[in-house]
């Protein structure tokens, strides 16, 4: 969901509201705050304004249920249905309008005691959650702050804004996830996310793939041969095989990379030597059968398969991702889906039947 014409005449208060003013009349927003620009710019467009007093308090924390109505209206969401979506956000409450419309948006989220906890500041980890959903960033970046735990919630949102440019860690190689973000610092968030422009690309089928050498271990449960190591070679930029190993045999496949599609032109059920191919061979190879298809939209469908989700939330023993792609088939009547995710490729597999079930999860990558 991207910032609309509505945004320029939201009006958006973190407490007492009054009418829209320059940063330059914030008498406590001098030109040497750091952040005087984006508040400037989005109080100029009355996205957000100062108190009675004629201040902004740039240092006064932003609560999670103001967190909820600045992206509410700064998104145009309809906040008159105040329904109760959480035991804790009264239907007359300022914010209760646009939690419910931020909530059915998929842009916020609640705590598994049902609680939204609208009175508590808003964390930085948070604010990562809420705006790359809000603004749906796909980018990600390498990071390695110490104190974000690849499986905490945050930690693919972190991946977005700061390969946005949106957030950065600190000099000590921090980012600070539980530290409460200030009113400055949500607008100056904000700000940027309104200026980031992510640039139109083609689908890279290379980022469904691992690096040349690297092999992804897979835990698995319902069958022995569940779990298993996939380990990959690429041969060119165009075509890369991946070989399976569970403890039993090797099967290898073979993958060519075309414009709108990932093909499987050569597959071994047993394969314990690396595939040579001979030069000009892997282009005399047919396809086999469609692996991946443009576009991986929600809706979309290429040889018996459906993508039924392209932004899921997947925890795994490796780490949390997002933007994930779900593809589903059936088969014989049991269900069979396939999880993607982008600089990873493949990183769960589902079988279910009616009186049994296998699944396959990666758990770690090494060289």
């Amino acid at each position: 969901m991207k910032f609309s014409a509505v945004a320029a005449g939201a009006v958006l208060s973190f407490g007492m509201a009054v009418s829209s003013a320059d940063a330059a009349f914030f008498s406590d927003v001098p030109e040497t705050n750091r952040f005087y620009e984006a508040i400037d710019v989005l109080s100029d467009s009355k996205i957000i304004s100062g108190y009675s007093d004629g201040t902004f308090q740039p240092k006064a924390e932003v609560t999670r249920g103001q967190a909820a109505i600045f992206l509410g209206r700064a998104l145009g969401l309809n906040e008159k249905e105040k329904s109760a979506s959480f035991s804790d956000v009264h239907p007359s409450s300022a914010a209760a309008g646009y939690i419910a419309a931020a909530v059915k948006a998929g842009v916020i989220s609640g705590f598994s005691d049902g609680t939204y906890r609208p009175n508590d500041p808003v964390t930085r980890g948070q604010t990562a959650i809420l705006i790359g959903r809000a603004f749906e960033l796909q980018k990600t970046a390498d990071i390695d702050f110490a104190d974000v735990s690849p499986h905490s919630a945050a930690y693919p949102f972190i991946e977005n804004v700061t390969a946005a440019g949106i957030a950065n860690g600190y000099s000590n190689e921090l980012y600070r996830p539980n530290l409460a973000v200030t009113r400055e610092q949500f607008a100056a968030f904000l700000h940027r996310a309104y200026a980031y422009e992510p640039e139109a690309e083609e689908e890279d089928w290379q980022d469904y793939f691992l690096d040349d050498g690297q092999t992804a271990s897979f835990r698995g449960e319902g069958i022995e041969y569940a779990s298993y190591t996939a380990r990959t070679v690429w041969h060119d930029k165009r075509h890369v095989t991946v070989y399976e190993d569970n403890g039993g045999t090797v099967a290898a496949r073979t993958f060519r990379l075309e414009e709108d599609r990932v093909t499987i032109i050569r597959e071994e059920a047993e394969q314990y030597n690396d595939y040579k191919p001979a030069p000009g061979e892997l282009e005399s190879l047919a396809p086999i059968s469609v692996y991946l298809k443009a576009p991986l939209e929600e809706g979309a469908s290429f040889d018996g398969w459906t993508v039924t989700d392209d932004d899921a939330v997947l925890n795994t023993p490796l780490r949390m991702f997002n933007n994930v792609v779900v593809l589903e088939r059936t088969e014989d009547g049991a269900v069979i889906r396939s999880y993607f995710a982008k600089r990873y490729g493949e990183v769960k597999a589902e079988y279910k039947a009616d009186d049994f079930a296998v699944t396959s999860v990666i758990e770690q990558i090494s060289e």
